[in-house]
């Protein structure tokens, strides 16, 4: 069975959502936002001895900015292997390519000073790349469908309407999905029906933080702290791994 993309919405300049069968050879992991820290994520793949064979790779997104070697994620990006929802520092890298105020907020606030160094041909692949992230990905278990997006979900609202709303271009859908970190500072019990688990980043926490079937997993690799690689169908089977000092 092929991945099931749905295609990018009249109302909406991004790809809304990515689903992909199970994976019957291998494992599948998910990783907390790296923000350019991709040494600790070699790490914590050779730890797991994963097999890019048979295993697949996923990221809650935020690759880039405030880490060490944000250009090394377009190396992961085009692995056929690993797959990463769109993250809201992936964004603004798209939009600010048509509009200098984001641009300017991004690079000189949030961790983009890296994108100021690069030429024309390699941005162009970047934007490329990035245009090609879902803002959700679905992803076939044994025991159900698994979720995986940047940020959040809406209160109150079960996996599938958020799926077709951000298919149908639902802008509150879409920036609750990058931004919003409601659920976590309400620390909100209600579960997401639809799904067996929804794995977020984008918040940092001390360590994985699970509420209900929420799983948010940013736990901060760019500020010193670990990143955090889980295995999508047993959350036990897990790595964090901690930057060593030079």
């Amino acid at each position: 069975m092929a991945p099931m993309f749905f295609r990018k919405s009249p109302k909406s300049d991004f790809l809304p959502v990515l689903k992909l069968p199970r994976n019957e050879r291998g494992r599948d992991y998910v990783f907390g936002d790296v923000h350019g820290e991709f040494n600790l994520l070699r790490q914590a793949l050779e730890t797991l001895k994963f097999n890019t064979d048979k295993d697949r790779l996923f990221a809650t997104g935020d690759l880039i900015d405030r880490g060490s070697n944000s250009e090394e994620a377009l190396e992961w990006l085009y692995q056929p292997w690993f797959y990463s929802v769109l993250g809201n520092h992936e964004f603004m890298l798209l939009q600010s390519e048509r509009d200098t105020n984001m641009l300017m907020w991004w690079t000189s606030l949030n961790g983009g000073g890296w994108w100021l160094r690069q030429g024309r041909e390699q941005r162009k692949a970047f934007v490329d790349a990035m245009k090609q992230l879902p803002i959700a990905l679905e992803i076939a278990t044994v025991a159900g469908p698994v979720g995986l997006v940047h940020a959040d979900l809406p209160l109150n609202v079960d996996w599938d309407t958020f799926l077709s709303q951000l298919v149908n271009g639902n802008k509150e859908f879409r920036d609750c999905a990058l931004w919003s970190r409601v659920r976590l500072q309400r620390m909100a019990t209600a579960p997401v029906t639809g799904v067996v688990r929804v794995f977020c980043g984008h918040t940092p926490v001390q360590d994985p933080l699970v509420i209900d079937n929420m799983y948010f997993i940013d736990t901060g690799a760019c500020y010193g702290r670990t990143l955090t690689v889980m295995n999508i169908a047993d959350p036990d089977d897990k790595v964090v791994v901690r930057k060593i000092s030079s």
